[in-house]
């Protein structure tokens, strides 16, 4: 299967948004179900800042591109196999995160500080790959493309 670096781009979006939504609510379920005393605000917060900035920076991509998902340059097998493993192993880590908190491996207190641990772990290596994506060496590619055709 052949992935051009629009359609890649869609893929990670949607990946990170989504795992991000579901994160926050199942904080909202861990909440209501197994930690009735949890600062729901200090559990989130640990995760916003960074998915604030991955946000802003796939909305500003989508609102200047809108492109065709079947355009653009092929990405190689490396890049799509490597942005698949960051991106399964950060949700993975989360949910084995709650996991720990509902079976009691963790003490529920310790839950903003595993999630920021896994933000920060992954959220260098994500960043790099968005930044691949969505800016830096892509916009530049591209911007140097349309110099040379113009």
């Amino acid at each position: 299967m052949t992935v051009t670096n629009s359609r890649l781009k869609f893929y990670v979006s949607l990946w990170i948004v989504l795992s991000h939504i579901a994160t926050f609510f199942g904080v909202i379920l861990l909440r209501a179900l197994v930690l009735p005393n949890a600062n729901i605000l200090e559990i989130m917060g640990a995760m916003i800042p960074l998915f604030g900035v991955f946000l802003i920076v796939i909305i500003k991509d989508t609102v200047r591109g809108r492109e065709d998902l079947s355009q653009g340059n092929v990405q190689t097998l490396q890049m799509v196999t490597l942005t698949f493993i960051m991106l399964g192993a950060y949700s993975l880590a989360v949910a084995v995160t709650f996991l720990m908190v509902i079976f009691q491996s963790i003490e529920p207190a310790d839950l903003p500080k595993w999630l920021a641990t896994i933000e920060s772990a992954f959220g260098a290596s994500l960043g790099l790959i968005i930044d691949d994506l969505f800016g830096g060496k892509t916009q530049q590619a591209d911007a140097k493309r349309a110099r040379r055709a113009g």
